[in-house]
């Protein structure tokens, strides 16, 4: 199909000093073929009107728990291991490849109409949430959370599941799944499994690794009794840390030592700041890690624990909270925000080739945003306008690789009303039974 996006402004994120140009965006099946003047040979099949619009690229979610939203304002005002350990382990003990679907479905409603077009996503149920995924048309990069000690019938099984699961999925939907390795965190994975993690990512092309590290202090303080050294400097020891993408979650506690091993070996550190408030975590030195070259991206983490998947409200947030805990306004500006949120997302799950910047080849993931808002006005500054006033409900028309999935704020692949009404028999039928 053929898109023609007419009188639009449009943020490419390509470089700052370009900042936001005027002008027509074409997409030529899955690409963006033409940006700021289309010639008359190009004849779209559909034309959008971009007036008083601002075009971005779809935000991408680098940490989320997709079914999760299964569990939405349950077991709130909690610290992290309480949390999980009294409430959310023995509540998805009850959950099912069902749940899985419609709780991933509930999550990718949020999501798109938060201008979201791609996600990370570590969890059970992964055939379910790539089945979810593909029919939403969203790009999404899964994970099967793995615990254990590598030794014992279930963590074997498990890893089994994420070998099983990559040679059946990675690549489908047009290269819109991708599958990566999720072992859960250093606290709840012993050497053994992560090392056969390792040599399975390594024997699989494209795949990477999927892990929490350094949410908390006890996390933390936990590794150094333990292990005698951080949960970086353990995962370095193991070789977690090679020519594999990794994808950190958290890095809330972080010595000088572990930000000069992350920056070494490219790992990529998602901060997920509603998360991390919520539960009384801390706060990531986000500044400083990317002030060190360490390539920081945007997640919103569950809807358990933050409660919703709302990236544009995770984008405010981070911006605020990082100048906060710097103790400097110019921390992180405007542009580097919206950065996390786009093609440094896009970077962690290892297709900034594809997507995170509006560039002519790449694919069209975009979010067409609504600036008739009294928040927008007046209209001065628009990568501050995006970075501090937007809102989720901004966000008008959402493309994922050149198909609409969102039209005037009407959901077009994920029926809405039918899969807020089965999450609510789920959870009640889950949430019963502890």
């Amino acid at each position: 199909m053929k898109i023609k996006i007419e009188h639009a402004n449009i943020l490419r994120m390509v470089q700052e000093k370009e900042g936001v140009i005027t002008g027509d965006l074409a997409i030529d099946g899955e690409d963006i073929a033409f940006i700021g003047e289309v010639p008359n040979s190009f004849v779209a099949d559909k034309t959008i009107d971009g007036s008083n619009t601002l075009v971005i690229p779809g935000l991408i979610n680098a940490h989320t728990h997709t079914p999760m939203s299964i569990f939405r304002n349950y077991a709130n005002d909690l610290e992290l291991m309480d949390w999980l350990n009294t409430a959310i382990f023995p509540a998805e003990d009850r959950m099912d490849e069902e749940c899985g679907y419609y709780g991933a479905l509930l999550s990718m409603i949020e999501l798109i109409q938060s201008g979201c077009t791609a996600f990370e996503e570590q969890y059970m149920f992964v055939d379910s949430i790539a089945k979810a995924a593909l029919e939403s048309g969203m790009r999404a990069n899964i994970a099967r959370g793995l615990v254990g000690d590598g030794k014992e019938e279930g963590s074997l099984r498990r890893l089994q599941e994420n070998i099983d699961f990559y040679h059946e999925w990675h690549g489908k939907g047009s290269g819109r799944i991708r599958v990566d390795f999720g072992p859960h965190a250093p606290y709840t994975c012993q050497d053994g499994i992560l090392k056969k993690v390792i040599d399975a990512v390594d024997a699989l092309p494209d795949s990477g690794i999927h892990i929490h590290l350094c949410e908390t202090q006890t996390e933390v303080q936990g590794s150094i009794e333990q292990y005698g050294m951080t949960p970086i400097e353990r995962m370095e020891r193991l070789g977690l840390f090679g020519q594999h993408r990794v994808v950190a979650a958290h890095g809330v506690y972080l010595t000088e030592n572990d930000i000069a091993i992350l920056k070494k070996y490219n790992v990529h550190i998602v901060h997920n700041p509603s998360s991390n408030l919520k539960l009384a975590s801390g706060f990531a030195p986000v500044a400083k890690i990317m002030n060190e070259g360490v390539n920081v991206a945007l997640g919103t983490d569950g809807s358990s624990s933050n409660n919703n998947v709302n990236m544009v409200e995770e984008l405010h947030i981070a911006g605020i909270l990082a100048k906060a805990v710097a103790k400097d306004a110019k921390a992180l500006p405007a542009y580097e925000i919206i950065k996390m949120a786009t093609i440094n997302g896009a970077k962690a799950l290892g297709i900034d080739d594809q997507v995170g910047t509006i560039e002519v080849g790449k694919k069209a993931d975009l979010a067409i945003i609504d600036m008739s808002g009294a928040h927008w006005y007046p209209q001065t500054d628009l990568i501050a306008a995006v970075a501090y006033s937007m809102q989720g409900s901004d966000v008008r028309d959402v493309i994922c690789n050149g198909r609409l999935l969102m039209e005037n704020r009407k959901l077009l692949t994920i029926s809405e009303k039918s899969v807020i009404c089965k999450v609510q028999k789920l959870s009640e039928k889950v949430l019963n039974q502890i």
